[in-house]
């Protein structure tokens, strides 16, 4: 797994090289880079950001989990205050982008 570790620090190959390279699924490439599995004590999560695809941090979904709890707002209403889709919203309240155990899917049932 340090060489997986390695490998998302240097930003040279995308998750699914790195899959591809250890003989494993995008899923579990994208687990390690956010910590959920073989996380590191004082390793700092997630490994790295992707450029393009994903921009929230953990912190930042953590945030929009708590105004889709908290608020109204709508989907498209959050989406433009963290400068994403209104589906990469709907991906957090459903648990497929950023899930944790501790939360029950969906966050809010109605947009």
């Amino acid at each position: 797994m340090p060489f997986i570790i390695q490998d998302l620090k240097e930003n040279k190959l995308s998750d699914r090289e790195i899959a591809k390279k250890y003989n494993l699924t995008d899923k579990i490439i994208a687990d390690i880079n956010h910590g959920y599995t073989h996380k590191i004590e004082n390793e700092k999560y997630p490994i790295r950001i992707k450029k393009g695809k994903q921009k929230l941090t953990e912190e930042q979904a953590e945030e929009i989990k708590t105004l889709l709890k908290t608020t109204t707002l709508s989907y498209q209403k959050i989406a433009d205050m963290y400068n994403v889709t209104k589906g990469n919203i709907y991906q957090i309240n459903r648990g497929t982008n950023f899930k944790r155990k501790k939360d029950t899917y969906p966050i809010r049932s109605k947009n």
